[in-house]
């Protein structure tokens, strides 16, 4: 009686699919993308898994099991992709508003003839007498009239009360944390058309703690 019973449920062991507990696990693992986008090829992987497992057991006319476990690996995957995908658009949304914000506040500065500020908000390395072989120190106001002379200051100095009408705005290069803003000075009277600024953000740290800031990097005008 006892063999016969045992014969029964072997008879009625159906094996769990290996796909679809490799889907399970990956899409498990699928939780740190959001961590990193370098991992977003385990969620493509955890996806073609749970694929495959579906396939498989679709396939295998009911001989083996595992149709939940394929389920939950995909919407596992899906899920940590989706949500690794809306705050990567969201952090990009907003890197790109403060690469605007930057830029306009340069631009008010120059129009506005502070032009101390606008040369602060820059990287020392682009100025006029910076990252060249030792000399005297220019005194402030000599320092204040090399900027004052740059084509793309004179360009922006010469809008006055007309603010530059910011027209572009996005990354500077792919993968990089710098921003490229190109903003419209024809309605100035000069003879540039567009000024092009690239911004970038530099953690500063202080004693009351740290904060982004962000620096002109590049700075041109075109015709």
């Amino acid at each position: 009686m006892a063999h016969g019973t045992l014969s029964d449920e072997m008879a009625g062991y159906r094996p769990v699919s290996g796909w679809a507990v490799a889907s399970l696990i990956a899409g498990v693992g699928s939780a740190a993308v959001l961590f990193t986008p370098l991992a977003m090829v385990v969620p493509l992987v955890a996806v073609a898994m749970a694929v495959a497992a579906l396939r498989d057991l679709r396939r295998g006319a009911g001989r083996t099991t595992g149709r939940p476990l394929a389920l939950a690996g995909l919407a596992l995957a899906v899920g940590f992709a989706a949500q690794a995908a809306a705050a990567a658009f969201t952090a990009r949304v907003i890197a790109g508003q403060r690469a605007a914000a930057a830029a306009t506040v340069w631009l008010d500065a120059v129009r506005e003839d502070r032009l101390t500020d606008a040369a602060g908000l820059c990287n020392p390395l682009i100025l006029p007498g910076r990252g060249r072989p030792p000399a005297p120190e220019p005194s402030p106001e000599e320092q204040r009239q090399a900027f004052a002379a740059l084509p793309v200051v004179r360009a922006v100095a010469a809008c006055g009360r007309t603010a530059p009408v910011v027209i572009e705005t996005r990354p500077a290069q792919l993968g990089g944390s710098a921003w490229l803003v190109r903003a419209d000075v024809a309605a100035c009277g000069g003879s540039a058309a567009v000024v092009r600024l690239v911004v970038e953000p530099r953690a500063v740290r202080r004693r009351d703690g740290s904060f982004e800031r962000w620096l002109v990097q590049e700075m041109t005008v075109e015709p």
